[in-house]
């Protein structure tokens, strides 16, 4: 049986020249234990954000997703105006995001933070094959980590997330030590 696959994006977030891995919990049951980037499904408050500097309102529903999904997920919010926000302010965000107590667009315009197309460059889709219980179709987009943010296990989900180099996060796939699915690959 063919399912359809659910939109997604995720964030290739990047660090001089390194990119940010984590693993998925292993208690997950889509892709449980294999590294990746940070992202989920599209959320129906994601179509209701606008993003600056960009026509295609198609596109700017998954850079939404993105950005919630990685603030979600690693505690890096990359928002324009966010620099004036404290590491414990941040914090502060992201516990009422997840307690349910404010949502994301709340958050946004509280603080008078929005989001930029030209903070990101958008890469392509991948569509989980056929095969697959779960589908996803996931929109990848490249990011810079904003200064002093550093990722870190904001929830479960997302596990000792790390920037390594590329040719290091293959190297260690190659030999067996890490799990990457093939669109991070």
């Amino acid at each position: 049986m063919q399912r359809t696959p659910r939109d997604a994006s995720a964030i290739i977030l990047v660090k001089e020249d390194k990119i940010l891995l984590a693993q998925r919990n292993p208690e997950i049951a889509f892709l449980g234990g294999w590294h990746a980037f940070s992202g989920g499904k599209l959320d129906e408050c994601d179509c209701d954000i606008e993003v600056r500097n960009l026509q295609d309102t198609e596109l700017a529903r998954f850079i939404v997703c993105a950005v919630r999904e990685l603030f979600e997920e690693v505690g890096v919010l990359i928002v324009r105006n966010g620099e004036k926000l404290t590491r414990g302010q941040r914090a502060s965000l992201h516990d009422d995001l997840i307690s349910g107590r404010s949502t994301f667009a709340e958050i946004l315009d509280d603080w008078g933070l929005w989001i930029d197309a030209s903070d990101f460059h958008y890469t392509g889709y991948w569509t989980t094959p056929n095969f697959s219980p779960v589908r996803f179709k996931t929109r990848f987009f490249i990011a810079h980590c904003p200064p002093k943010q550093t990722p870190y296990e904001a929830i479960s989900e997302m596990q000792n997330p790390e920037f390594v180099t590329p040719d290091d996060a293959l190297g260690r796939w190659s030999r067996s030590e890490i799990l990457i699915s093939p669109p991070v690959l």
